[in-house]
């Protein structure tokens, strides 16, 4: 730059990122960010790293998609947005979450910006913890099972059960952590099992199973991994 020429100035605007809600398997964050420039038609670098304490800025954001001309040594004003897999880089989080920009200029290298971003992270699936009838069951007892959903994020008014035994199954959704079922006549001798499913604001899912054998075995539960 020479003569009157002002230098080229550029930074970032509305840094922000937010995990997507969608029940698609997976825990994907949206990060997006507004490069502003006094020359538009130059070229920067933008960099990212995560922390989950804000301090130590360690976390590799590899499963990045979607990001082409948003992140790297080819970015240009406008606004950008992109995607992280977070499940696949940072998994069983849950809890505060960042992420630092970095904005370079090209050729020097010489650091234009650093901006942080800050917001809740969930990879982690709820842990669900049932409550179970007493046994030994007969036909016509009316079984109750109930459960609690531990999570710093749950939906507390939405379950998934599945019952199953010799000769029948039930499914069913439900929108509190309680369920009764009269024990019919043709489940006796059989093995019963009953499933709740759980998830949280994130649709991390978790779940956890009992059985029993109606009217000869004491029920047991066991926590699904």
């Amino acid at each position: 730059v020479s003569g009157d020429e002002p230098a080229c100035s550029a930074w970032v605007e509305n840094f922000r990122f937010n995990q997507e809600t969608d029940c698609d398997d997976s825990s994907i964050v949206e990060i997006c960010y507004d490069l502003l420039s006094s020359c538009p038609d130059t070229a920067y670098a933008v960099s990212i790293l995560g922390s989950a304490d804000g301090d130590a800025w360690s976390i590799v954001l590899n499963s990045l998609f979607g990001h082409t001309g948003d992140i790297g040594d080819s970015v240009f004003a406008g606004t950008h947005c992109f995607h992280w897999n977070a499940g696949r880089d940072w998994p069983d989080w849950e809890g505060d979450f960042s992420i630092l920009l970095e904005l370079r200029a090209i050729g020097a290298g010489s650091l234009l910006g650093s901006y942080y971003a800050h917001n809740p992270v969930d990879t982690d699936p709820p842990s669900l913890t049932l409550s179970y009838p007493p046994s030994p069951l007969f036909a016509g007892d009316t079984a109750i099972w109930s459960w609690t959903i531990d999570d710093l994020f749950p939906v507390e008014d939405y379950f998934e059960i599945h019952l199953d035994w010799c000769t029948g199954e039930t499914t069913l959704t439900l929108g509190s952590p309680v369920y009764q079922w009269v024990v019919p006549p043709e489940a006796e001798g059989c093995n019963v099992q009953f499933t709740v499913a759980g998830r949280d604001s994130f649709c991390n899912w978790g779940a956890d199973t009992c059985w029993t054998r109606i009217d000869t075995t004491a029920l047991r539960c066991k926590v699904l991994i």
